[in-house]
């Protein structure tokens, strides 16, 4: 190693990686039932309502999961979002039956990648 260089050292404990953990399962184990009735409103109404219910959910799950490694459920997470923001931002409603029905299958994806963490499993992984 170079002179006056320090070696780098992991950016949280191991300690504090878990706490993050546990603290995502719980917010998977929060979220993921509303955003699931929700995304299912939405598919079946195009309700901009369920629409916003929606977004909010996979816009916070979405940055929390990139922070624990979970980059595939953050993808589909914001591909929701983003599927719901133009017309959220137009006041548009109903939300088009084609992006409440997209929008509604990337939030079931979503459900399917996040299911290790309400089951625990993925909150003890190191």
């Amino acid at each position: 190693m170079a002179e006056g260089i320090t070696p780098s050292r992991p950016a949280l404990t191991p300690e504090q990686v878990a706490g993050l953990r546990v603290a995502f399962a719980e917010e998977v184990t929060a979220r993921l039932g509303p955003l699931r009735d929700a995304a299912s409103e939405l598919s079946d109404t195009g309700d901009v309502s369920a629409a916003r219910v929606v977004m909010a959910h996979a816009h916070t799950l979405a940055s929390s999961a990139v922070i624990l490694g979970e980059e595939l459920a953050a993808l589909h997470a914001r591909r929701c979002a983003q599927t719901l923001q133009p017309y959220l931002d137009d006041g548009v409603d109903p939300v088009p039956a084609d992006a409440a029905r997209a929008a509604a299958a990337e939030a079931a994806t979503l459900g399917v990648l996040l299911g290790p963490w309400l089951l625990g499993t993925a909150a003890r992984a190191d």
